[in-house]
């Protein structure tokens, strides 16, 4: 099977940027061909590899296309590009995806469509099926969607961040009592919980309470309070009982919509990703790190620091050799703390930064995100 010379584009990058520009302006409501199950994101590299393969019945007479594209979006099923020469639909193809944060990503499968862009004398909209979904955020951080629990805050409350999450790629969840709160954070892959210290109500009566209980049993993830006191010991006692802080009421529309920003944070990518042969390494060991993530937490919660250190020390003897530098450093710096302080709120902010570049460990082969909801507002669990 031979492979012939890339082909480009005959366009000045800016002329191409512009029709981009204009088709995006003109585009409607996706049908036929064009739609997606799931939502598709602008995605704009200016030079992406896309090999296309001839549908000849003898093998000996098939060739490969190398194609130099432009992006224009991708959804977890397919992206839309523009070519300098028409492809045939139907053909098998794969495309090498760029992400933002360094590395690329090649993606089997099949040319959808081809048409010509009228009026623009030698552009094509392609478009790909992808064999299987990927995680969109690789690509663009912005896909990710953010689930927050709001737990014991009354119906005013839940309606106002309803609102203003309105615009966010977030999902709210509100419940009433602890109990729903763990369950919820268990069974849903909760990004952020915020609990209302402030109702006196016996269902959620001890906001400090629950913090301890989440992490007792394993969560991970930002855990808030929000009141209306302004008290300088309320922080020690939220991080004393394993919480990440809290808000003071008034909640502000852009305050909120920041910290929900900041937990869509760029993805961490193995360095060594591009190694076919540490590709199934790096898996293993992104999903042992959750696991360690919980051990963590659990031995901080319960005042542990010598079965903590040594969690610490494994990880920070591993990360940097499948690719994950920043693990080890965060690491490093909480095993310095705990070796010169025991324990304290250095260590507890030091192994939170820790925690939180953990979990945004992505696997070197991209598993899909398997999150396809589409919900807006809030739902009551």
């Amino acid at each position: 099977m031979a492979i012939q010379p890339r082909r480009g584009l005959r366009m000045r990058p800016d002329a191409v940027q512009t029709w981009l520009d204009r088709l995006d302006t003109q585009s409607r409501r996706p049908i036929g061909l064009d739609h997606r199950m799931s939502p598709r994101y602008e995605y704009r590299p200016e030079t992406l590899a896309l090999e296309v393969s001839s549908v000849a019945r003898d093998p000996a007479q098939r060739e490969t296309l190398s194609y130099s594209v432009v992006g224009r979006n991708i959804s977890r099923e397919g992206a839309g590009l523009l070519a300098g020469q028409f492809i045939y639909p139907r053909s098998p193809c794969r495309l090498r995806l760029s992400s933002p944060f360094g590395g690329t990503q090649t993606v089997d499968g099949f040319v959808a469509r081809c048409r010509y862009v009228i009026g623009s004398g030698s552009l094509y909209e392609v478009g790909v099926e992808f064999d299987s979904p990927i995680d969109v955020s690789l690509f663009v951080p912005r896909a990710r969607r953010v689930q927050v629990l709001l737990v014991g805050a009354d119906a005013a409350t839940e309606e106002l961040i309803s609102g203003f999450l309105s615009t966010e790629n977030a999902l709210l969840r509100c419940v009433s009592t602890g109990t729903d709160a763990a369950d919820a954070a268990a069974a849903h892959g909760i990004d952020l919980v915020l609990i209302d210290l402030d109702q006196s109500s016996a269902a959620c009566s001890d906001g400090l309470a629950l913090m301890r209980r989440l992490r007792g049993e394993g969560y991970v993830g930002p855990v808030l309070g929000m009141t209306a006191q302004v008290s300088p010991e309320l922080r020690e006692l939220c991080e004393a009982a394993g919480g990440t802080g809290y808000l003071i009421k008034p909640i502000f529309r852009e305050q909120l919509r920041g910290l929900v920003r900041s937990l869509a944070d760029q993805p961490l990518v193995s360095a060594l990703a591009g190694d076919p042969a540490m590709v199934p390494l790096i898996d293993r060991f992104v999903a042992g790190l959750r696991g360690k993530v919980g051990e963590m937490s659990r031995a901080n919660q319960c005042g542990d620091m010598t079965a903590l250190a040594r969690i610490v020390r494994d990880i920070r003897a591993q990360a940097g050799s499948y690719g994950f530098e920043t693990i080890s450093d965060e690491a490093t710096l909480v095993q310095v703390l705990i070796d010169l302080h025991g324990a304290g709120p250095e260590v507890h902010r030091a192994l939170h930064r820790l925690l939180d570049v953990c979990l945004r460990a992505r696997p070197a082969s991209s598993p899909a995100d398997t999150d396809t909801s589409a919900a807006d507002g809030y739902r009551r669990t």
